[in-house]
């Protein structure tokens, strides 16, 4: 077949390269959504250590934490320990 097509069935294609089908319509966020999406998350996630590090030691200790995972907890989830009593 050559490079180029003289038959009724090629002349109906557009070549293009916006897609078909559009971003929000696949389940990909936009640039825009995805930018207010990680700010909201960034917003929630302060939210969350500045809770956790107004509360006094004693407390912490009955949710498993230290002051010092504190950051890495909200950032990453707690790290499950098998020595809990």
């Amino acid at each position: 077949m050559s490079a180029t097509c003289l038959s009724h069935t090629c002349s109906d294609r557009v070549q293009t390269s916006v897609p078909l089908v559009p971003r929000r319509l696949r389940g990909e966020p936009g640039l825009l959504a995805g930018l207010i999406a990680r700010m909201f998350r960034e917003i929630r996630l302060r939210r969350a250590a500045r809770t956790l590090e107004a509360m006094p030691d004693h407390l912490l200790s009955d949710i498993g934490l230290a002051r010092g995972d504190i950051p890495d907890a909200i950032r990453n989830g707690r790290a499950w320990r098998e020595d809990r009593r």
